[in-house]
């Protein structure tokens, strides 16, 4: 597998900001581009999830690894 290769994480919504996604995966909380994210061919509406709600997306295999999600 290449380092740019997606991997898919099933992580807890924290909250978002205009250009990112905070998540957590156990005790380890990340902050996650938007830009990073692919999420297929729909668009995360991320206004619909809650804290606590669990969200599995692809990000590049070195993001994954750089922020403990993987």
């Amino acid at each position: 597998m290449a380092r740019n290769d997606p991997v898919t994480v099933s992580v807890e919504f924290v909250t978002h900001a205009a250009g990112a996604v905070l998540v957590k995966d156990g005790d380890e909380e990340a902050w996650i581009p938007k830009s990073q994210i692919d999420d297929g061919e729909d668009n995360f509406d991320w206004d619909t999830y809650e804290r606590g709600d669990t969200v599995d997306f692809d990000i590049p295999e070195w993001l994954a690894e750089d922020k403990g999600l993987w």
